[in-house]
């Protein structure tokens, strides 16, 4: 990427921090130990969720050591819990259904609905119209099935008339036929793509109520928020920098807006998430955990030995190393390799976008086509921790 220019959003986006309520609440009733473990006392670690780049962190880090977020989590949750409660006892279980929803079965990755409401370009509740919400929904859709892959990288689409466009006049046997969804899953999806009006009715007040919540206990973080703005700024960025040259995103689409968008997230505060797609309309987004920077630096040698081991287990995977060994020869496009390998456009998709998140992958845009090419820096970058690690050196 030769010019990264980056914008601090400074706003706070309700509508996400709701989803991460949501996202939160519904791991926690799924999960084994909630009748020992309170939500508001339960850690992510109980939760089950992750973004890969921080996966096992918490089992190095002390969150106890944050008692003012903590305060502030618990505080949220007690105040929530009820208002979930009643929701879920109120015939939404199919809610929940589009929560437990992953692209390729990835747990690491958010939800189908979390998705959905996480990246919304809406911030607060109160702005959010059925139109947005059917939007949201078609982007989120025709990008857990890969709609994307038929657009021209280079140009993205320009407005939503043509993300409608996309979905509405897809072959959808095609596109079901080769996805790996279940076809319970498939058609969970498919009623809401038809019944979102009144999914969008039932949602709506719980996303203003769990609004409400954050907006009244947001002051306990004040000063961390303020805190962390100032640190991002005063480092030119630095920590998004050393992310995006970690994943290897050094060719941004010469016709996309080069503006690279930076906020922070506080419900979900360990995670790491780009947000880029030909169906968005606003370029890149970097979604930083409240405390991600903080966690990793208390304990950068456990962050270095969990990349260190992700790199590892990513070229393990022998679908992976058939990918690499074959790009060894020159840079192929998407479909290219799909025909070579004999693998579905959403398998391919799958193990693309780890290998891309590994640093090992980056790509480059000719005509409507996506390039694929082996990083020589991420082969280095592990070489070195190879290096390191062999002579002696130890991440603990």
């Amino acid at each position: 990427m030769e010019t990264q220019n980056f914008k601090l959003d400074k706003n706070i986006n309700y509508i996400g921090e709701a989803a991460g309520l949501l996202r939160s609440y519904s791991f926690w009733i799924q999960g084994i130990n909630k009748r020992q473990v309170p939500w508001d006392q339960a850690r992510l670690t109980e939760e089950f969720f992750s973004t890969g780049l921080l996966e096992n962190m918490e089992n190095y880090l002390p969150i106890e050591d944050f008692s003012d977020y903590l305060e502030f989590l618990k505080a949220v949750k007690s105040l929530s819990q009820p208002i979930l409660e009643e929701f879920f006892s109120a015939d939404n279980e199919d809610i929940l259904d589009l929560i437990y929803i992953y692209k390729n079965n990835d747990k690491n990755q958010y939800g189908f609905l979390i998705d959905l409401l996480s990246s919304s370009d809406q911030l607060e509740v109160e702005a959010y119209s059925l139109e947005d919400f059917h939007l949201d929904l078609y982007k989120t859709f025709g990008e857990f099935f890969d709609l994307d892959d038929e657009v021209d990288q280079g140009v993205g689409l320009s407005d939503s008339e043509e993300i409608f466009k996309l979905v509405k006049t897809c072959d959808y046997i095609e596109v079901l036929s080769k996805s790996n969804f279940s076809p319970e899953d498939i058609l969970k999806l498919i009623k809401a793509l038809d019944g979102y009006e009144k999914l969008y009715i039932r949602l709506k007040p719980l996303l203003k109520a769990l609004e409400e919540v954050i907006k009244e206990k947001i002051y306990l973080l004040a000063g961390r928020i303020e805190n962390s703005f100032k640190d991002l700024e005063t480092s030119d960025f630095a920590f998004a920098r050393s992310i995006l040259k970690d994943v290897g995103f050094e060719k941004y689409p010469e016709k996309i807006d080069h503006t690279i968008k930076v906020s922070l997230r506080l419900v979900d505060y360990n995670v790491i998430t780009l947000m880029f797609s030909s169906l968005r309309l606003n370029g890149l987004n970097i979604c930083l955990g409240f405390l991600t920077q903080d966690l990793i630096k208390f304990k950068e040698s456990a962050y270095k030995e969990t990349v260190f081991q992700r790199k590892l287990k990513a070229l393990g995977d022998p679908t992976r190393f058939s990918i690499i060994n074959l790009l060894r020869k020159r840079p192929y496009y998407l479909q290219e390799l799909a025909q070579e390998l004999h693998l579905s456009p959403a398998t391919l998709s799958y193990h693309i976008n780890q290998l891309q998140m590994d640093g090992f992958l980056s790509y480059s845009t000719q005509g409507r086509r996506s390039y694929y090419s082996l990083r020589k820096e991420g082969f280095e970058d592990l070489e070195k921790s190879f290096e390191y690690f062999l002579q002696g050196g130890h991440y603990d």
